[in-house]
């Protein structure tokens, strides 16, 4: 009984009745569909939600199970399938509608600002882990490598984890600077995927309505993050923001003393301080530098 109930259900889905096809060309500009109407646009979505169904409950017919390729589920599980692609339909015929009661929305505009935003908040995370980086370099100077503080260069053991608590910290946040770089390629990818499939939508509704003019974008374009902030690190402390790996240290102090100059301005980073009674501390357990890292940036999440 399953097996007839099933090839019925398909059945509905083809040819003379309405197909996916037939959905395709409800929510298409190039077909003019009315997709400012939002009653045409509820109609395309039963239309979709109706042959969906018959898609996924197709599984439990042996025949098309098999001819389809389809793995078997529970009950429950096909609803959430249906429940799942319904949304994501109905998000995109959202937005198909608003593109045609609005003309002068662009989707290819709001992406390319998420691009613009994305990039402004990698290029203030790079100059902000560089903040942090110059606040612990001048702490291993001013502290570990201080012939002033006699009961650390004195004492090898004290000085060895005064040095490894500031090698710690450059390194975590080089790694939280890397997988930064990460997220930031991945929003990119995807805003650029966003771009590519809205800009042949967006000509279409165009053509369809008659608009000959798109949207401007904003003139100027975004501010430059670098523009606002003033330029105060050598090519050796940039060539220190590359990928993880090891330092030396000891080199670096040398290198520094030999005439590596930092203008540490009031309010980014401030004095280092140890926690008291303590030299094993990791990234996050230095307020003073902390608070300069993260109140040196505002970043904006644009989603």
């Amino acid at each position: 009984e399953i097996d007839e109930l099933t090839n019925e259900l398909v059945s509905l889905a083809k040819s003379p009745y309405l197909t996916k096809n037939d959905y395709a060309n409800m929510r298409s500009f190039v077909k003019k569909s009315p997709l400012h109407e939002a009653a045409w646009r509820e109609a395309a979505l039963k239309l979709y939600k109706s042959n969906n169904i018959a898609h996924h409950y197709s599984r439990f017919n042996p025949k098309l199970k098999s001819q389809r390729k389809m793995e078997l589920a529970s009950i429950k599980e096909v609803r959430q399938f249906v429940k799942k692609d319904y949304s994501v339909q109905k998000e995109k015929m959202d937005k198909l509608g608003k593109l045609a009661s609005d003309h002068s929305l662009s989707y290819v505009n709001k992406y390319k600002s998420k691009i613009e935003v994305a990039r402004q908040n990698q290029q203030i995370f790079n100059q902000d882990s560089q903040y942090f980086i110059q606040d612990e370099m001048n702490y291993l100077r001013s502290h570990c490598y201080n012939q002033q503080k006699y009961w650390i260069v004195n004492n090898p053991l004290t000085q060895r984890r005064c040095v490894q608590s500031v090698q710690e910290n450059i390194y975590a946040i080089q790694e939280d600077s890397h997988y930064y770089g990460l997220m930031t390629a991945e929003k990119i990818k995807n805003y650029n995927s966003g771009i590519r499939e809205w800009n042949t939508i967006e000509q279409q509704r165009n053509a369809a309505y008659g608009i000959k003019n798109p949207p401007p974008r904003r003139a100027g374009g975004p501010i430059d993050p670098r523009a606002l902030r003033q330029p105060r690190f050598s090519q050796q402390m940039n060539r220190m923001m590359g990928p993880p790996g090891p330092m030396n240290f000891n080199d670096m102090y040398m290198q520094q003393s030999r005439g590596m100059q930092f203008e540490f301005r009031p309010g980014v980073g401030g004095s280092r301080q140890p926690a008291a009674g303590s030299w094993n501390y990791g990234l996050g357990q230095n307020p003073a530098a902390m608070q300069g890292f993260q109140n040196s940036g505002q970043y904006n999440f644009l989603n």
